[in-house]
């Protein structure tokens, strides 16, 4: 009896990099790859993924319309046809019309998980309320499911207490991309040369506060200046020509900072060859589920600035720089000390590889979904 993966939903950032992440394990995997089809955009890197790794998979057509026929119908087709009870979906809900289907779904809608943070509190109102309508027809989708998988004990805490109380609730932990991970071991990075290039890999939206980091920034340049090094350098990886590009290089401009770079969007492939070039990885995001960039930072032995939150130290313990956004003085000045300290980078590299290692061997969240999909066909 086959498994339908259904990876429609991701189509950028990191929740691609992850369906990509996913589908190479799965084809090292006997037992998935012997059950799985694969859904996925036409034409897209998934699709090219499951083609060149031999995997069964039903190309969709990309955009709105071809996710709308999916979710009415079209997704309960491809189930029918390839004798599927089971629906996997990596990040999002199973298809809207998939009666007589298991359903097991990714949750990492953090913010749903976390009411007490004001997650689209920069929103004009009538957006913001958009935001949170759209939210609760998420959250009622997601609870069609009968088993949820969160990437944190912390989300999985709040999650069986919270809208998930009466579904089966799993916790599947991150690990760094295998691609990323190749790359790092066949190519590590240089030694530092005690510049200081900032990276946010990031996308355009305002939960990652990529304009804090524009007082936080001057602050730096100020700091670094005073004891003769150079200037910091703050890299972002989104596109120059959006309009939340524009808004942050008016925001570094009011600060007084220099203009951040602006180094497009990172293929997953390209991931590891950036980290070679910076110095450290910035998220300041007022709320996350678990971040690709604290596992990239890690496996990259890179220093990771993170928001001060009782979330993010659930998951980064020792292995982060933390700071409040909303302080950029003593923001800056705690980052200026760490980076001006070779036995604090030193201790901070050594407690991401510890974080690391408590995420499990490589190779260990594919074992993970692997037991949660075959005990769901043994249920079903």
């Amino acid at each position: 009896m086959s498994i339908i993966v259904n990876l429609v939903p991701p189509t950028a950032g990191g929740g691609l990099q992850n369906a990509v992440s996913l589908v190479m394990g799965i084809a090292g995997n006997e037992v998935l790859q012997r059950r799985s089809v694969v859904v996925s955009p036409h034409g897209g890197p998934v699709h090219k993924a499951c083609d060149e790794l031999g995997l069964a998979v039903v190309p969709v057509r990309p955009g709105l319309m071809g996710r709308v026929i999916f979710e009415l119908g079209g997704g309960a087709r491809i189930a029918r046809r390839y004798d599927a009870k089971t629906v996997f979906t990596l990040f999002g809900n199973a298809p809207l019309v998939s009666l007589g289907l298991y359903r097991v779904s990714g949750f990492a809608l953090s913010n749903i998980l976390t009411p007490e943070v004001d997650f689209w509190q920069d929103l004009p109102v009538v957006r913001r309320n958009l935001k949170e309508l759209k939210d609760t027809l998420r959250l009622w989708a997601a609870r069609r499911s009968d088993e949820i998988i969160v990437e944190t004990d912390f989300l999985a805490e709040r999650a069986r207490t919270g809208p998930f109380h009466d579904r089966i609730v799993h916790v599947v932990k991150m690990e760094p991309s295998a691609t990323v991970l190749k790359s790092l071991a066949e190519r590590p990075r240089n030694d530092s040369t005690g510049d200081l290039r900032l990276l946010a890999l990031t996308s355009p939206h305002t939960n990652k506060r990529l304009c804090a980091m524009a007082p936080i920034m001057a602050r730096l340049e100020a700091l670094r200046a005073e004891r003769g090094a150079t200037q910091p350098e703050f890299m972002i990886s989104i596109d120059s020509a959006l309009p939340h590009a524009r808004a942050v290089s008016a925001a570094f401009e009011a600060a007084g900072a220099h203009l951040p770079r602006f180094i497009g969007k990172i293929p997953p492939t390209a991931v590891a060859d950036v980290l070679r070039e910076v110095d450290g990885i910035v998220n300041i995001a007022r709320l996350e589920s678990f971040s690709n960039n604290w596992v990239e930072a890690w496996a990259a032995g890179l220093p990771l600035i993170s928001t001060d939150a009782d979330w993010a130290r659930a998951s980064c313990g020792d292995a982060a720089i933390y700071v409040d956004p909303e302080q950029p003085e003593q923001a800056a000045d705690r980052i200026n000390r760490t980076f001006s300290s070779p036995e604090v980078l030193q201790a901070l590299t050594l407690s991401g590889e510890q974080q690391l290692s408590e995420l499990g061997a490589h190779g260990s969240k594919i074992e993970s979904y692997a037991q949660i999909l075959m005990a769901a066909v043994e249920r079903n």
